[in-house]
């Protein structure tokens, strides 16, 4: 543990690194373990490995109540509530850096033009809907459970993942524990479903098409045509946003 911490001092992260996880592999139930798991966290920021400071910081439930930790240090009640409240607040914070780190990649890529920098930004939204996905699942009674989900949601549409997008926003739009994102999370909906489709046409799943079909045969007949699951789900779901805000700006 001292010698990461030499290592540490000197920016020698990586050899802190192995230090550290040394001597956790030798004391796992050492009081100390946790603080040393959250230094693990921190060199791996220093190195601007944020996917795997994320991974790290995820560990730390591993020395929540219950664990074998938690048990074998029951007389150190001060460093218990401290792991507790670093446990939380930690992978909470680094999901948020990412966040507002994509957010400001995103605004100078467009800016700019530049394609290296948006896929920076997307990047960074994948990283911070990691950190908020796990954040939820560690603590899925938080009370602030509500606009972490829509924090998530938004780092999964602007990275490009619909799918999982519709399936947060729609857990938002349909919360009883508040309305603030309601509207929001919502027309949300509707574009994700516009970008799943937009994907599907270009994946080439089916055509997309601008003009009647053609009247052909004797007698004429219309050739009839299956409407793509995706298209059904996004009339349903526009059909239900004009009925709930009849009003809205979009």
């Amino acid at each position: 543990n001292r010698f990461g911490d030499i290592c540490a001092d000197n920016e020698k992260n990586e050899d802190a690194i192995r230090s550290w996880r040394l001597f956790l592999q030798r004391w796992p139930l050492s009081v100390d373990a946790p603080f040393v798991q959250e230094k693990i966290a921190l060199a791996y920021n220093k190195l601007r490995n944020f996917e795997s400071e994320i991974a790290e910081r995820g560990k730390l439930e591993n020395y929540g109540p219950g664990s074998e930790w938690w048990k074998a240090n029951s007389d150190h009640p001060l460093q218990q509530n401290e792991v507790a409240r670093m446990s939380r607040d930690a992978l909470l914070e680094a999901a948020y850096n990412r966040h507002r780190s994509a957010q400001a990649l995103r605004q100078r890529g467009l800016a700019s033009q530049s394609g290296e920098i948006l896929e920076r930004a997307i990047a960074e939204y994948n990283l911070a809907a990691s950190a908020y996905r796990k954040f939820i699942e560690q603590n899925p009674e938080t009370p602030d459970a509500y606009e972490i989900t829509f924090n998530l949601a938004e780092t999964l549409y602007w990275s490009g993942q619909y799918a999982a997008a519709k399936t947060e926003y729609a857990r938002v739009r349909d919360s009883n524990v508040d309305s603030k994102h309601y509207a929001d999370s919502a027309y949300m909906v509707l574009l994700c479903l516009e970008g799943l489709y937009e994907k599907q046409v270009k994946e080439g799943a089916f055509a997309s098409r601008t003009t009647a079909p053609e009247i052909t045969g004797t007698p004429p007949a219309v050739e009839i045509l299956t409407i793509p699951e995706i298209v059904l789900e996004l009339m349903k779901e526009k059909d239900a946003f004009v009925k709930r805000f009849p009003n809205h700006a979009e």
